[in-house]
């Protein structure tokens, strides 16, 4: 699997580090090397031609040595990158004072504090300022007093950042796995908050610049998550000088950046903001050329996320299928399963937008043969089978409603708040299809004006139940 994932770079490093000890075209490891990147292979037959049938032990040695060729190479490379090279220098430091040379173990510690301070990794300032403790009673030139003082302030700040990181952690998983169609409350929210009104408060712009983006997005989740998206846009706009002047630290703080550009972006079209949106995510697809291939393979899913958001809005629906087609041709959503979740379902969503009933429903029932479908939040997956439902209701498929209905009624039930719209839906759908007739009953009128008055509780619906109604043949 490492030789699979090896770029042309990490090819050429390896390569060159191990033929400095002589390039024969004989080396069985290169042969092996280069066998595993043909595809896979049957390690007991190339064993066997290669040492025989009493050579495994010799095989797997092999083996282990190509792997730790291509670590070291690959360590070799990475000595002049900025946000690893503070650890190499902390390892040098540990292999010199492991060896009694503590003039040298101090000096790469030195370094090694310059660069971590610079990359503002707080995590391994921890363990250099443990490392000059260490070297106190080796060195008289080193202070005690200044660096417990260092080290005080650091623990202080790392506290707070890991308080952080935790909650955020939380919080951004929520946000993930339900894609914000059902926002729910989470107990962690209010402790986010405060401890990003602390972090405002305390340490923003204060010689932290990763830590401050870290805290405008702890800001915002809270917000995202009860659905405060206008407050969420005008926070960050406020921050927008900030945010897009601030010097790049780190690949952490490139990362953030672009973060919070989405959140502004999908704020925007949260708050109806729909051109806006379309503007604001041009911006963001210019932030994404410019992060580098990684931040902008890992973040290029959302531009077109806001894109299909802010057009399905705008009533453009063939606008946003031509963004949601170019999305599937490029892999977009390939990383993530909650991508693919998103592709499938405005897809299908699109599809019922332009009428094309039949392939709305074909789209949206791909999600229930993936593997991640199962571990979908409950109340996503009630929006999407209630949507399938209205898709194939509009295209006649009557007698799929009336098997489905009762299945959905026991899965999902009891009638709630959460989930009283749905209920609703079903209830119309399934007496349209048993009476031909049913919109004429009091009923019919009753659940309508019931649906007409009913707020939804369980977040975003695929498909406007009330739109859907006013339009459908039912009316």
């Amino acid at each position: 699997m490492v030789v699979e994932q090896m770029n042309n770079d990490d090819i050429r490093l390896y390569k060159s580090y191990v033929k400095r000890s002589g390039s024969d075209a004989s080396r069985l490891d290169l042969k092996l090397f280069e066998t595993y990147r043909k595809g896979r292979i049957d390690d007991d037959a190339l064993s066997e031609k290669l040492y025989g049938k009493e050579g495994a032990n010799a095989y797997h040695r092999l083996k282990n040595r190509v792997l730790t060729d291509i670590h070291k190479s690959e360590l070799l490379h990475l000595y002049d990158e900025r946000e690893t090279q503070p650890y190499l220098l902390f390892a040098l430091y540990l292999n010199y004072y492991n060896r009694n040379r503590f003039e040298l173990a101090s000096r790469y510690l030195q370094k090694a504090e310059k660069k971590a301070a610079a990359q503002e990794d707080l995590r391994l300032l921890d363990e250099i300022f443990s490392g000059y403790l260490k070297l106190v009673r080796e060195l008289p030139d080193i202070q005690p007093e200044e660096v417990l003082k260092k080290m005080k302030e650091n623990t202080e700040l790392l506290q707070f950042k890991n308080r952080l990181e935790e909650l955020s952690a939380i919080v951004s998983h929520r946000l993930r796995s339900s894609q914000n169609y059902a926002p729910g409350e989470i107990k962690e929210l209010q402790n986010l908050s405060d401890l990003a009104e602390e972090g405002m408060s305390t340490w923003f712009e204060k010689g932290y610049q990763t830590l401050s983006f870290q805290i405008l997005k702890a800001r915002c989740q809270p917000w995202i998550l009860k659905g405060n998206y206008t407050d969420v846009a005008q926070f960050l706009q406020q921050h927008a000088r900030f945010i897009s002047k601030a010097e790049s630290k780190n690949m952490r703080m490139n990362e953030l950046r672009i973060e919070l550009l989405i959140y502004l972006t999908n704020s925007l079209n949260a708050d109806k903001q729909y051109q806006d949106a379309v503007q604001q995510a041009e911006l963001l697809k210019n932030a994404l050329e410019d992060s580098g291939e990684v931040l902008y393979k890992k973040f290029v899913y959302f531009y077109y996320q806001a894109l299909v958001n802010a057009y399905s809005e705008l009533k453009e629906p063939r606008k946003a299928l031509d963004i949601l087609e170019d999305m599937q041709a490029r892999e977009v959503a390939s990383l993530n399963p909650m991508y693919e979740v998103f592709l499938w379902v405005n897809t299908a969503v699109c599809h019922f937008d332009l009428k094309e009933y039949t392939k709305a429903a074909k789209t949206l029932s791909r999600l229930y043969t993936s593997g991640f479908y199962k571990g979908l939040d409950q109340n996503l997956k009630l929006k999407i089978e209630t949507a399938e439902l209205i898709m194939r209701f509009e295209r006649g498929d009557e007698e799929f409603a009336e098997i489905k209905i009762p299945r959905m009624m026991k899965e999902f039930g009891p009638k709630n708040e959460s989930n009283r719209r749905e209920f609703i839906v079903w209830e119309i759908i399934l007496g349209c299809c048993k009476k031909t007739d049913f919109k004429k009953e009091n009923l019919f009128k009753s659940l309508a004006d019931e649906l007409q008055n009913t707020q939804g509780e369980g977040g975003q619906e695929l498909i406007d139940y009330t739109q859907w109604l006013n339009n459908s043949k039912i009316k």
